[in-house]
Parts: C-alpha cells; sequence; structure tokens
C-alpha cells in the first residue's frame, strides 16, 4: 500500500516533503522501528478492522512524536478493502506535559516525606477529601481509607478551632486566598475507621 495524499500537518508531524511521501510505500517513508509498530495496524487494517493505537514514533529529524492513529479500511466497488484511510493526531506536548506533571508529583512526594508532612486534596463538587498517608497517619486513621468528606474532617478539629479554619477554608473558595491556618485535631484512635 502507497501513499496517495497527505495534508501538511501529517507531512510537518514525519519531517518530510511531499514529494518523498506520496507513491511511496510506509515501510519505505517510516524509520524501520515506527514501521515494525505500525505494520501489525496496517496489516489489521487491510484485513477490514477499523482500529486507533497510540505509540511514539520516530521522525525525520531523528526526533520522536507520540502519536494517536485512527485507521478505517475504504473498499473498492465490489466491497473489498483497497486501503485506509488514516486520521494521525500529534500528542508529543501532551505526553511530554504529563512526564513533567509525574516528575513533580514524584518531587513533591519525596519533599514531603523527608519533610515529614501531610498533604491533602478536596473535590469541590463532591467535597470528597483525599490524602498521603503520612496525613492520615497525623489524625490516626486508618490507611485503607483514602478519602473522606470535608465535614468528616471538621468533626476532627478541636471544637474551639473548628470556626476559624472553616472560615479560612470559605475565604480560600470565595476570594482565592491563601488557606493557612493553625488549629488543633482529636486524634482518632489508630483502629480502622469505616
Amino acid at each position: 500500500m502507497r501513499y496517495v495524499w497527505a495534508n501538511e500537518r501529517y507531512l510537518e508531524l514525519l519531517g518530510i516533503r511531499r514529494e518523498a511521501l506520496l507513491g511511496r510505500h510506509m515501510g519505505e517513508v517510516l524509520s524501520p522501528d515506527t514501521w515494525a509498530l505500525k505494520r501489525p495496524h496496517v496489516e489489521r487494517v487491510l484485513r477490514g478492522e477499523a482500529l486507533q493505537f497510540e505509540h511514539a514514533v520516530r521522525v525525520a529529524d531523528g526526533g520522536t512524536s507520540w502519536i494517536h492513529g485512527a485507521y478505517s479500511p475504504t473498499r473498492d466497488t465490489q466491497g473489498e478493502v483497497d486501503g485506509w484511510v488514516a486520521v494521525v493526531t500529534d500528542l508529543t506536548e501532551r505526553h511530554r506535559m504529563d512526564a513533567a506533571m509525574r516528575e513533580s508529583e514524584e518531587r513533591l512526594r519525596l519533599a514531603l516525606e523527608g519533610a515529614d508532612i501531610g498533604m491533602w486534596t478536596t473535590d469541590l463538587l463532591s467535597a470528597r477529601t483525599e490524602c498521603t498517608p503520612r496525613n492520615l497517619q497525623i489524625f490516626g486513621l486508618d490507611p485503607a481509607v483514602p478519602h473522606f468528606t470535608a465535614d468528616f474532617w471538621y468533626g476532627l478539629i478541636e471544637p474551639a478551632d473548628r470556626e476559624q479554619v472553616i472560615a479560612a477554608w470559605q475565604g480560600t473558595l470565595r476570594a482565592g486566598e491563601h488557606y493557612r491556618v493553625e488549629y488543633r485535631i482529636r486524634r482518632r484512635s489508630d483502629q480502622a475507621l469505616r
């Protein structure tokens, strides 16, 4: 099967000129390792299967791009598969951002562990709160129960301090103020809490 058409964005993604692509077989155009990844998809679409996949491809400048491919077979007038249409989306930037986020989260996790600090996050729509194992230990909670509602957490605050904590939290939600407050807690026993 040979390339019969490609848009400008596909040519840019591969880093290739149109005249170096059209009329040539995919195995001639792509690097050997990229063709090895794509060949099983091509074989499946030529058997009449529509499919989607995601993987890295080597591009003309020697770099790597991540793509999402959606292949749909085309058929001749007798209904036989005679090729396919491919929609290819460049996911390289998304993969780069995902990797940066994972690295950042790992650095934060190591810093929190090293400083012996607990951390929590709250989903504002569900009021569900999730936290680090250290945060659970600070409150004397069962690590097997990874999340609780905000009301549950308020119940662990020393009653005399509860109003200032709630006011600080509401200020954060309302005006985007920094959430910074000191308060006392009532630790639960180390028994399982469900």
